[in-house]
């Protein structure tokens, strides 16, 4: 739960959910500009778009992320 969470468990799970999304999509987005385009799919797991109170840690990042 989030009020039992430590500062860098919560940078863990944000560097999971945040940083593996960005790791993938930069390298492929320059790669599509140079070809001339490309598509980038994301998807998010079902805690995102609903609170579950043992999985509120999880929907988080996604929420946030930007892709």
């Amino acid at each position: 739960m989030l009020f039992n969470m430590s500062e860098q468990e919560w940078d863990d799970v944000m560097d999971v959910h945040l940083k593996g999304t960005f790791s993938v999509v930069q390298p492929a987005s320059r790669i599509f500009k140079e070809q001339g385009g490309g598509r980038i799919v994301t998807l998010a797991q079902y805690p995102a778009c609903m609170v579950m109170v043992d999985r509120q840690i999880m929907a988080q990042p996604k929420m946030l992320s930007p892709v």
